[in-house]
């Protein structure tokens, strides 16, 4: 498996049980789904065209503006057309698309995704050399996605799936599962193919109100499955910046007592619990509730059997709040943490460890002054922290 070109690593191992992959060469179908995308949908198909994928199906839900025009301006045979209802589902607007393909590698990409230009040429090869491993047929592929203009990268998410295995359950952040074995758990392989979107800028967000309709349909998948922690933690933090004391801590309770792993989720119901529990403080954290905030930070610690980097940041954020001249200790403390890889990896605010940067910085500034804080901002990658404007160096 080491051996593989493109490999990047293997976040979940492939399930006991899984078909042999065999040993026939599989087609690619680059899928794109689209809704009133005239702004980005050419600039996808552009990427999409210049790899030597065998078909590109674009899967409309329902354009009304010049997103089927565009594409019909199109004269390579392997554009293809699907257009089905829209059915508050992103789920099923994929599974649509795998029934329609059949067989071989699907890669997904939304309309306002491109394939990064080193990628293009490369891309089957890289899908070939998985073709004969065992058990590939119960595994998804994760691409690199990165945000244009933004400093955030996604390594996790699985969009290249074997066409005639798996299937997607879930309104809105949807995730893969394996219809013949609802209690395997799919293999979660990162491959070294890198993905570029832009359709979180703040422009595109407010015009298609992208917020709104993913917090409805993560309310959807909650009715459905209301105990899911999945969906739990997806409501907290998709309308986060809009929940009031009593909702934040209304999610936080159904999350304690949320103890059922779904069929396909390979993340556990703990997992989702302290990425909820990272939002939660700082949304309380903003609504001065910090007593609530505070006896959250413990709940992070018992977690992780150990101080959480997250219960951290807000109890320095709190001290240095309180207290003009905090306890040099703590200082000591936070840079120790901080040098814990392992530690800052359990972050649900960022795994790069860079609000624990700010918050050293403020403290540096307090106790040091403001060259010695800027000259540890400028060890550290750029970073606009919520609480403190002085974490922005450049």
């Amino acid at each position: 498996m080491d051996e593989i070109a493109g490999l990047l690593e293997i976040y979940q191992p492939i399930p006991d049980g899984a078909p042999a992959g065999g040993d026939r060469v599989w087609p690619v179908t680059i899928v794109v789904l689209t809704l009133n995308e005239e702004r980005a949908i050419a600039r996808c198909l552009d990427s999409t065209l210049a790899t030597s994928a065998d078909r590109v199906l674009v899967v409309d839900t329902g354009s009304t503006d010049a997103t089927l025009e565009i594409v019909a301006g199109y004269s390579d045979q392997r554009v293809e057309v699907l257009q089905i209802a829209w059915a508050d589902s992103f789920a099923q607007a994929r599974n649509a698309a795998l029934d329609a393909v059949g067989e071989g590698w699907v890669m997904f990409l939304d309309a306002d995704e491109w394939i990064d230009s080193d990628c293009t040429d490369v891309l089957r090869d890289r899908l070939r050399a998985f073709e004969s491993v065992a058990g590939i047929t119960w595994c998804a592929l994760a691409p690199v996605i990165r945000e244009d203009g933004r400093d955030a990268e996604y390594l996790e998410i699985a969009r290249i799936v074997p066409a005639d295995h798996l299937r997607f359950r879930g309104e809105v952040h949807e995730y893969p599962y394996i219809p013949a074995d609802a209690d395997a758990v799919p293999g979660l392989i990162g491959i070294d193919l890198v993905l570029w979107h832009d359709g979180y800028g703040s422009e595109v967000v407010m015009a298609k109100d992208k917020i709104q309709r993913n917090v409805a349909l993560v309310e959807s998948a909650r009715r459905r499955e209301p105990d899911n922690p999945r969906w739990l933690f997806f409501q907290l933090r998709d309308a986060l910046p809009t929940l009031h004391f009593a909702e934040v801590m209304t999610l936080v309770e159904a999350l304690d007592s949320a103890k059922q792993q779904y069929p396909g989720d390979r993340q556990t119901p703990e997992f989702y619990r302290s990425l909820a529990l990272s939002r939660a403080c700082g949304r309380l954290a903003q609504l001065g509730e910090w007593t609530t905030a505070l006896g959250l930070c413990f709940d992070l610690d018992r977690l992780t059997a150990g101080e959480h980097p997250d219960a951290a940041y807000f109890r320095g954020l709190h001290e240095l709040n309180k207290i003009q001249r905090p306890a040099p200790d703590t200082l000591g403390r936070l840079v120790r943490l901080r040098k814990d890889p392992a530690a800052v990896t359990l972050s649900g605010l960022d795994k790069q460890g860079r609000p624990l940067d700010a918050l050293i910085a403020a403290y540096l500034f307090r106790l040091k002054g403001r060259d010695a804080a800027n000259a540890y901002l400028g060890l550290c990658e750029p970073w606009t922290d919520e609480f403190f404007e002085m974490s922005t160096l450049r």
